[in-house]
């Protein structure tokens, strides 16, 4: 499992890849595709963890 401090990481570098990309043909604007999807799959990742953490420290209390 992927800590939330990870998944944050893995965020940042997707975004630093999507800001430095230079699109000059299709492979380019694919590659923005994927990494956009990639972004997205990691953020639903994150509301995700952090659902489950506030659900255990609710049930905690």
């Amino acid at each position: 499992m992927l800590s939330k401090q990870s998944v944050d990481i893995l965020i940042d570098l997707v975004e630093i890849k999507l800001s430095a990309i230079l699109i000059q043909d299709k492979d380019d604007v694919r590659e923005v595709n994927k990494l956009k999807h990639c972004k997205n799959e990691l953020l639903d990742f994150k509301k995700t963890f952090s659902s489950r953490n506030r659900i255990g420290m609710e049930r905690a209390i």
